[in-house]
């Protein structure tokens, strides 16, 4: 049982990453905003300008400060802290994750695309995108292919996370999405959420003989000696 703290939807659910290295130093790796329905974690939005910047400072010096007690207790390595805010958008500390967690994912991946493309990326993991078809793994990679085609011409990547839950019986797909900028971003969502649900209509449309399992080659019809 936890105490209920009323709250705004604006930034509802921030969080912080810091690592507690094997010397017993802290590093903080940053904060983000969580996407959490009910009580489930759905994702993160991490980068530049995600959280404001009195929120940022208030988690990170809460944060190290919890990672100084765990260090002081003999652990190493990642850890997180979750927040909620309150109607004046002080942050609650809710729980504490000795673990990589499901935000870590995103800072790696910003990490390691600061690195390679250059510049400072926002990312944002999407765990559990619906489908509006049952979809094999084969089929769902090669629609997420096409999706990160359309994303790279929106100046933002696409890669695909959990992939193996697309003949659930509510199927979805998870992706990390990053981009430079917020417009990016959000435009790319908003093109990933629009192909997925269209799914549905290449099995209930008129054109729905030009699904994945029937674009094979079709065989010319055999013609009868009379």
């Amino acid at each position: 049982m936890e105490e209920y703290v009323p709250g705004a939807d604006l930034y509802r659910n921030p969080t912080f990453d810091g690592v507690v290295a094997q010397d017993g130093t802290v590093h903080a790796v940053g904060t983000g905003l969580m996407e959490v329905t009910g009580t489930a974690y759905q994702g993160v939005t991490v980068g530049p300008g995600v959280l404001p910047e009195a929120l940022t400072a208030t988690a990170t010096a809460f944060g190290t400060a919890v990672g100084e007690a765990l260090s002081a207790e003999g652990y190493r390595g990642w850890y997180d802290v979750d927040f909620v805010t309150d109607l004046a958008g002080r942050p609650a500390p809710t729980e504490i994750n000795l673990r990589l967690t499901g935000p870590a994912v995103a800072f790696v991946l910003q990490s390691r695309l600061d690195g390679v493309r250059g510049g400072h990326h926002l990312v944002r993991t999407l765990d559990r995108l619906p489908l509006g078809a049952r979809l094999p793994a084969p089929a769902l990679l090669e629609h997420c292919d096409g999706l990160a085609r359309r994303c790279r011409a929106l100046g933002a990547v696409l890669l695909t996370t959990i992939p193996t839950a697309g003949l659930d019986p509510v199927p979805y797909v998870g992706v990390a999405l990053a981009a430079r900028s917020r417009q990016a971003l959000d435009e790319a969502e908003a093109l990933v959420r629009f192909g997925n649900g269209a799914l549905g209509g290449l099995f209930t449309g008129p054109a729905s003989g030009a699904t994945w399992a029937s674009r094979r080659r079709r065989r010319r019809p055999r013609l009868r000696r009379s």
